[in-house]
């Protein structure tokens, strides 16, 4: 009997995927941040926009992965979401990513007796 030779089966690429795997908050001056959000994607995946909400009725919507600046109006504890939609195959797929943030008031010093 003559052995068969199966040809061997081109490998699949892998299956497109995307997700927000940070989201880094830099505070400056005056309860100013500066927020950056990273990404890891796989295959055909195009970054579609990133919608910013800083928790404290402020959102800002973006189209690329550039820093965005905020400053909140008042001391307190937040937590700022970034939800990064990507397009895969023609599909919109979302991603959250989230991060704390609290800016507490400097203590008053005492008064003198």
């Amino acid at each position: 009997a003559t052995p068969v030779k199966i040809a061997p089966q081109p490998p699949k690429p892998p299956q497109p995927s995307a997700e927000c795997t940070s989201l880094n908050l830099t505070v400056g001056a005056n309860r100013s941040i500066t927020a950056q959000t990273t990404v890891a994607t796989q295959g055909e995946v195009q970054l579609t926009s990133i919608n910013y909400d800083f928790d404290d009725g402020t959102t800002q919507l973006v189209n690329s992965l550039s820093p965005v600046s905020h400053t909140f109006a008042a001391d307190g504890d937040y937590l700022v979401k970034a939800t990064v939609t990507f397009n895969i195959a023609g599909q919109n797929v979302t991603s959250l990513c989230q991060a704390p943030i609290s800016f507490v008031p400097p203590p008053t010093p005492p008064k003198p007796p």
